[in-house]
């Protein structure tokens, strides 16, 4: 690791932790459990934290304030920010922990001596699980307003076509690349009278593979749109579009792409629980103002230290900006 990249994970670290302070006097503020059972009390968590930035109270501010800068803010949300930064901020904000591959791979040795299919599923099945808050157990995705597409993660192509359709098994990309494609093959099994067997593999590998809820987050610069599912109502919607024959399946599927089945986002959207977090509160601009007047104390602390300016005349600067400051 190169001087500037522990640079950056120091002070990521001292973020988070800053973080973890603000959000422990959160829930004790609120009343909250900060370890959630269930997706309600994620949702109720975060519906305060929408209520306390609005209303200017200082740690929900403080913690909508970090949201947006290291999370939905325009200018980073698409170059530098991933699932995994919103992941960090989930289990700091909830003390939970990410699944690390790790400890994914501790599992792997239950797969040894299976056969090919279950296998590929199980494998499959363990790529899915992202974080853990309290007894919560999700898969974490983030998308910038403009997306409609969910990767819904690695789901074998080979696993749900094998014995369906002439080998070898299409190719993801020319053959299961788009809705029109997904159709044609889904039609050839229907034709083929196959369909209600190729249904019964689809749900196998569906209730194999999606075990853990969903967060779906929008990062939409000043708000945070938070979408919660439950991996029942998933399974129930994956596996219904398809029980209803190839023109209702693609519906939701859209296409195989790099081992992974995308669907479209919007009709799971609508069966989530859902709370939009402005994360820009009456408090914000001040506590902006404060990050910039620490900013211009360091420095000039640091230029007394040099001996480019005078020890009083430090002071004498600091203290007249501290009761500027608190004044406004």
């Amino acid at each position: 690791m190169s001087k500037q990249e522990r640079l950056f994970e120091n002070n990521s670290a001292a973020n988070r932790n800053e973080l973890n302070i603000h959000s422990q006097v959160f829930f004790k503020r609120f009343g909250l459990e900060r370890a959630p059972r269930t997706l309600e009390d994620i949702h109720q968590a975060f519906t305060a934290l929408k209520e306390g930035i609005r209303k200017g109270d200082l740690e929900a501010s403080l913690i909508g304030k970090y949201v947006y800068e290291h999370v939905s803010k325009e200018e980073i949300r698409t170059r530098r920010v991933t699932a995994r930064d919103f992941e960090e901020f989930l289990t700091t904000f909830f003390e939970g922990e990410i699944i690390e591959a790790e400890e994914r791979e501790k599992y792997l040795k239950e797969l040894l001596g299976r056969d090919d299919f279950s296998r590929r599923v199980s494998r499959n099945r363990l790529e899915k699980l992202d974080v853990r808050l309290g007894k919560v157990l999700l898969s974490v995705k983030t998308f910038v307003p403009q997306n409609k597409e969910l990767n819904a993660g690695s789901f074998s192509a080979e696993a749900l076509f094998a014995g369906f359709l002439p080998l070898p098994i299409p190719n993801e990309r020319t053959d299961l690349g788009s809705q029109k494609a997904l159709e044609e093959k889904f039609g050839q099994i229907e034709k083929a009278g196959k369909w209600k067997d190729f249904v019964g593999r689809f749900e196998k590998m569906i209730n194999t593979i999606y075990l853990t809820d969903w967060v779906f987050t929008i990062k939409g610069g000043q708000y945070l749109d938070i979408y919660l599912l439950t991996g029942n109502k998933f399974r129930e919607l994956m596996i219904g579009c398809v029980r209803g024959g190839p023109s209702m399946a693609v519906e939701l599927l859209n296409r195989f792409e790099a081992h992974a089945i995308r669907t479209q986002l919007d009709p799971l959207l609508s069966e989530s629980l859902h709370v939009k977090v402005n994360l820009i509160g009456p408090l914000t601009a001040r506590l902006q103002r404060l990050d910039q007047l620490v900013n211009v104390i360091r420095s000039t602390a640091i230029a007394a230290i040099r001996g480019e300016i005078k020890i009083k005349e430090a002071i004498d600067k600091i203290q007249r900006l501290l009761q500027d400051f608190f004044k406004s």
